[in-house]
């Protein structure tokens, strides 16, 4: 089932009154506001869950690769380093879903 711009129902709502078209005595088509429901909202949390545990599963694989480095007493800086930038986008990645999980936690829909 889909609304009459064709998007999915319960995956965005688009009407004259969101978009302040000439109905609402709004703004007009410039002012389109897409209001994302729950549903879709959840789509984004499990995609940003997805890639939080691929990037910790590859964290797991260069911090292995960095200790043998270490055991083998070669240079493992370039393997350290990179697991530092890893380590800033893990931690982006979280703070980008807690604010997605916020956002569905304080819906009125889902009071």
């Amino acid at each position: 089932m889909t609304t009459a711009n064709g998007a999915p129902i319960g995956d965005a709502i688009r009407g004259d009154a969101i978009r302040g078209g000439a109905a609402s005595g709004g703004a007009g088509a410039d002012a389109v506001v897409d209001v994302v429901t729950g549903r879709a909202l959840e789509r984004q949390i499990s995609a940003k869950r997805r890639e939080i545990a691929r990037l910790r599963h590859e964290m797991r694989l260069r911090e292995a690769e960095m200790q043998a480095q270490i055991a083998a007493a070669s240079d493992a800086t370039t393997a350290a380093t990179r697991l530092l930038e890893m380590r800033r986008q893990l931690a982006r990645l979280i703070v980008e879903r807690d604010a997605l999980m916020d956002g569905l936690m304080f819906r009125p829909e889902a009071r």
